[in-house]
């Protein structure tokens, strides 16, 4: 009876080695675990933050350039009528003084030859 009562060597040795066994398992899992989840969220964040900043960012130079070239279009198309416009004003308007001036003038000569000679 007493023997059962001293603690063996053997027993304890294996009893210590089991409580940090475990107690490293434990930890060195959790430890792996929570770095490991840690590492994939902080990539999956970043990978999507990635891809939204690229997304935008493309987005947002695609904007810029159709809205440039509409613009310029715009611009050039506005820029052509307009002188397109005044170019055919002015010779309608230059036509039409040179059309009049020239009837007033024959219609002068005219009444002046018939007056002087009749």
């Amino acid at each position: 009876m007493l023997l059962l009562l001293v603690p063996q060597p053997t027993t304890t040795y294996y009893y210590n080695y089991c409580y940090y066994c475990y107690y490293f398992y434990y930890y060195y899992c959790y430890y792996y675990y929570y770095y490991y989840y840690y590492f994939y969220y902080y990539y999956y964040y970043y990978y999507y933050y990635y891809y939204y900043y690229y997304y935008y960012y493309y987005y947002y130079y695609y904007y810029y350039y159709y809205y440039y070239y509409y613009y310029y279009y715009y611009y050039y198309y506005y820029y052509y009528y307009y002188y397109y416009y005044y170019y055919y004003y002015y010779y309608y308007y230059y036509y039409y003084y040179y059309y009049y001036y020239y009837y007033y003038y024959y219609y002068y000569y005219y009444y002046y030859y018939y007056y002087y000679y009749y």
